[in-house]
């Protein structure tokens, strides 16, 4: 508590000094002090009565001698006044102020009573007793009025102050009850004045803090203490906590009351945070200052003088010593671009275009490596105003160049990267995120920014997941999994997402960081790659692997229950010539609506499933009979009967063959039914098609003897058990040799086997195109080494699969042949079936024109027996006709075979293609051939297929060449 006196000078002293007797008009007395920079009057002027305490002039430059005066240069001086009139004065100090009491006069009021010198004597002597006596008299004035205005204002400007003061501040009991408080108090704690009053100040302690006040009380009640000073936290009405500084003094009591404590205290909760602020700040000033390691330098722009310090020199590698002290040194260091930096800026120095020097360049380092450095630097000027010195330091920024570039490159991945990334705060608030990020959320970073992720929280995961997840991340620093969140609009999307830990130095945690990847399209992939490992993606019917399944639960509840099923095994007939014709696409599409048809036929438990191909087939489960598979099956074949529509918009026509086998009686494994029934649609596609058959344990044997043959035929091409014979071909007309017909057999360890037995199934299992390729290379060597033993024979021929024949590589691996074993093209002719025609009619032409470009002949077997059209022989480039054998072996005891032997070989001639006439056995055939003009025979009445020594032999004795041209 602080009680004070005032006293007003305006009121006691100016009217003293103003009515102080002079002895001429124009003299007066004037009071002045010092007050910092300047000289206050206190008193009224002559010439201004208006000057108090409003005139100053300056302490240091004034010459007026008021002011010499309190500068202490003189005690009596002559000058002129702060209004310019030319005066006499003398000055004193005033004893127990820091005030001067100056006497002056007008000069021209001295010079008029020619008493100058008197005058100033009398005015010097006079002046020292008044300052005495004013100073006296002031002094005791002064405490008269101290002791009548603090008696008048004591209780008004104590209580103004009590109230007003910014702290709060309280009368206390020596035990703790509160006598009186002040406004900012009750702001302070939170209560009502009437609230405080009487009220135990302990309760405004924290609990932590009342024992110690509880101490420093009774050691104010024992007199130990009289005052203390601490910090400490108090408690508001509310129950918050709050930083104090509280001063406590025991106050005498009033009128001899008892004593009381005097409370002063100031919330410093503001106060605090700023100075822990300030100290913060402090401490990275200083680490800046500590780390920033700049190097000084200081160059005279005259002399090129210059200073480089220890720092700067040791930057670059160098030693005190070893750099000298000449502006050169640097222009030596520092590369071209920094000269021409530098000179540029400094000629906008001077030209006042800037005012100091600041730019980037590099400077090399004594180990020859170039470091970045940011030089900074102040010119300064001299009395010319021309530049005369440069002063300035360089830093290394090496690092922080790299760091930028660094920066850069994690910026432009930040925002270039297709994976969206997000920054949290530790607090898990979002600080940023990149616009993949925006892209995948639908959220905008000014959206999200400040917000919790929880945010994109889609509801499908449990609080148990997340704890774990962030259990991960704060027990080993990442977490990376698959979580499904939500976009802004509502859709859930699955992402891929990796949560990571940024640590500040310390090691505590300041940031995470999420990296994800929107993974719906992988998601659905998925589900997609895991629909086809169990359907077929042509139809999205089921497939082999998921057929089995089913067919193992149908056995398993056919045995509980007693129940008979059934699998159908369906395959399309002639679906191969859509497919060749019109393209694989167009198949498909007939595939995929057959499939629909089908679907539409079986009942909702059926299983209609695609095992590849055109093969598919149907579980049946609870069928009462046999017959009832037997109705779904032709149920399906006449689905077949209407044309299917393509894209093409061409119509199809194709067939159904149904095979069937029965569970439990025809098989108890999935594998077993399946073959079964696979044998039943062997047998109804040798029957024609269309058709439905059962399975039966004939079909069984067959089936094994049909295995059995091809493993055979196998072991035959390991083992070269296949053979050749060669059936002569003659020209009807004289009646010579001109070829022969190579005719496969096959001579087993069990006997000779004819081809009709193992030709058809080496073509069904793709086997006729390696024994088919050993056929050609074999008879194509046999006839070059009989050309060049001097046999007369123009050409082999040599029958081609349709199955060959449709190979992409056929014309590639025929002109193979010819060239491995050196036969002339021509010298070898192909035989192909009409059916090879028709079924490989997508590319067969061109093959056949290759193939015919290379010189190989080209022979239509067979023709008249099949599906004969006249558009073969039109657009196909055939050498010959081959007559088929059910018309020669009825001449001439059928008019009717005879007339088509004739007509087919007269359009052959017509169309400048040779006849050959096939399964000739009788004279009488072969004088009818010659006849009607046939070109060529073969046949028993020649000569049967021979083997090759006899084949040689028989060439030996007819060896001299036809003089037919074939």
């Amino acid at each position: 508590m602080a009680v004070y006196t005032e006293l007003a000078a305006h009121d006691y002293l100016y009217p003293f000094v103003r009515f102080w007797p002079h002895g001429h008009a124009s003299g007066s007395g004037v009071l002045a002090r010092r007050e910092g920079d300047c000289v206050l009057f206190l008193s009224g002027l002559s010439h201004d009565e208006g000057a108090a305490m409003r005139l100053r002039l300056s302490y240091w430059d004034s010459q007026v001698p008021m002011v010499r005066f309190i500068r202490g240069e003189t005690d009596a001086a002559r000058g002129v006044d702060p209004f310019g009139v030319q005066i006499f004065a003398a000055g004193a100090k005033v004893p127990g102020t820091n005030w001067e009491l100056i006497a002056r006069i007008d000069e021209a009021d001295v010079f008029a009573e020619k008493a100058w010198n008197l005058r100033t004597i009398g005015l010097v002597s006079t002046l020292a007793i008044a300052a005495i006596w004013v100073g006296a008299g002031f002094y005791w004035q002064g405490q008269q009025l101290a002791h009548a205005l603090a008696e008048q204002r004591l209780n008004s400007r104590f209580q103004v102050t009590f109230e007003q003061a910014a702290v709060a501040m309280m009368h206390v009991a020596l035990d703790g009850a509160i006598l009186r408080v002040n406004r900012r108090a009750c702001e302070m704690f939170g209560y009502r004045r009437d609230e405080l009053l009487g009220t135990n100040s302990m309760l405004l302690c924290a609990p932590a803090y009342r024992a110690q006040t509880e101490e420093y009380l009774a050691s104010m009640r024992s007199s130990v203490l009289k005052e203390y000073h601490t910090e400490r936290q108090c408690l508001r009405k509310n129950g918050t906590a709050f930083d104090v500084v509280a001063f406590a003094s025991v106050a005498p009591g009033e009128r001899d009351g008892s004593d009381y404590l005097m409370v002063v205290i100031e919330d410093i909760g503001q106060r605090k945070a700023v100075e822990d602020a300030l100290r913060a700040s402090e401490e990275r000033l200083r680490f800046a200052l500590e780390g920033a390691k700049e190097g000084l330098w200081d160059w005279l722009v005259e002399t090129d003088e210059a200073y480089f310090a220890p720092a700067w020199k040791a930057m670059l590698g160098y030693a005190d010593d070893e750099i000298e002290n000449r502006g050169s040194a640097w222009r030596r260091l520092v590369e071209p671009e920094g000269i021409e930096k530098f000179r540029r800026q400094f000629l906008e120095v001077r030209s006042g275009e800037r005012e100091t020097i600041e730019f980037e360049t590099r400077l090399r380092h004594k180990d020859g490596r170039l470091i970045d450095v940011l030089s900074r630097a102040l010119p300064l000027s001299g009395p010319s105003g021309r530049i005369v010195r440069i002063v300035g330091t360089d830093l290394d920024i090496t690092v922080r160049k790299a760091g930028e570039a660094s920066a850069r490159l994690a910026a432009a991945f930040f925002e270039a990267t297709h994976e969206g990334i997000v920054i949290t705060d530790r607090d898990k608030n979002i600080v940023k995120v990149n616009p993949a990020f925006e892209a995948i959320t639908g959220y905008s970073e000014e959206e999200m920014r400040g917000n919790n992720m929880r945010v994109l929280q889609s509801g499908r995961h449990d609080r148990a997941f997340y704890e774990s997840l962030w259990g991960s991340v704060n027990d080993h620093g990442f977490w990376q999994g698959e979580i499904w969140n939500r976009r802004k609009s509502g859709e859930l999307f699955p992402e891929r997402l990796n949560i990571g830990t940024v640590r500040d130095p310390s090691g505590a945690v300041a940031n995470y960081i999420g990296v994800f990847s929107d993974i719906k399209r992988l998601k659905q992939s998925e589900s997609r790659l895991e629909f086809l490992a169990h359907h077929d993606p042509l139809t999205s019917l089921p497939n082999r692997t998921l057929l089995r399944l089913r067919i193992d639960r149908a056995i398993a509840r056919s045995q509980r229950e007693g129940k008979m099923g059934a699998v159908l095994f369906l395959d399309l007939d002639r679906f191969k010539i859509v497919n060749d014709s019109l393209g694989h696409v167009a198949g498909d599409q007939l595939l995929v609506q057959a499939a629909q048809r089908w679907t539409r036929r079986l009942r909702a438990s059926d299983t209609l499933a695609r095992i590849g191909g055109d093969e598919f087939v149907v579980l049946m489960e609870d069928v009462a009979e046999p017959h009832d598979a037997a109705v779904v099956a032709q149920n399906l074949i006449n689905e077949m009967a209407a044309p299917f529509s393509l894209p093409s918009g061409r119509d199809a026509f194709v067939g159904l063959s149904v095979g069937v086998s029965l569970f439990p009686a025809n098989g108890e494994s999935p594998d077993e039914l399946v073959q079964h029934a696979d044998s039943a649609l062997y047998l109804a596609k040798g029957e024609g098609g269309s058709i439905v058959r059962f399975y039966s344990d004939s079909m069984t044997s067959d089936a094994n003897e049909r295995l059995d043959m091809e493993a055979g035929i196998r072991r035959a091409l390991e083992h070269n058990e296949f053979i050749l014979h060669y059936q002569p071909l003659f020209s009807i007309k004289d009646r010579h040799m001109v070829g022969v017909e190579a005719l496969l057999r096959w001579r087993s360890p069990d006997g000779l086997i004819p081809p009709d037995q193992f030709i058809p199934l080496a073509e069904k299992t793709g086997l006729i195109v390696p024994l088919g390729e050993w056929v050609l290379r074999d008879a194509c060597a046999r006839m070059k080494a009989w050309r060049d033993s001097g046999a007369g024979i123009q050409f082999i021929a040599v029958n081609m699969s349709p199955v060959q024949l449709g190979r992409a590589d056929i014309c590639a691996s025929v002109q193979t042949i010819l060239d491995e074993t050196g036969l002339p093209p021509d010298c070898l002719e192909l035989e192909i079936t009409e059916s090879a025609l028709l079924n490989a009619a997508g590319g067969a032409q061109t093959k056949l024109a290759k193939l015919r470009s290379f010189g190989v002949r080209v022979s239509l077997d067979d023709f008249g027996a099949g599906h004969s059209s006249l558009f073969f022989l039109q657009h196909f480039p055939i050498n010959k006709l081959k007559l088929d054998r059910s018309f020669v072996q009825d001449i001439p005891g059928d008019p009717t075979s005879m007339e088509i032997a004739n007509a087919i070989i007269r359009l052959a001639h017509a169309l400048n293609i040779k006849a050959l006439a096939e399964g000739v056995e009788t004279k009488a055939q072969i004088d009818f051939l010659a006849a009607i003009g046939c070109d060529l025979a073969q046949g028993y009445f020649f000569d049967k297929p021979l083997p090759e020594q006899e084949l040689l032999e028989r060439m030996r004795i007819s060896s001299k060449p036809s003089k037919i041209a074939v």
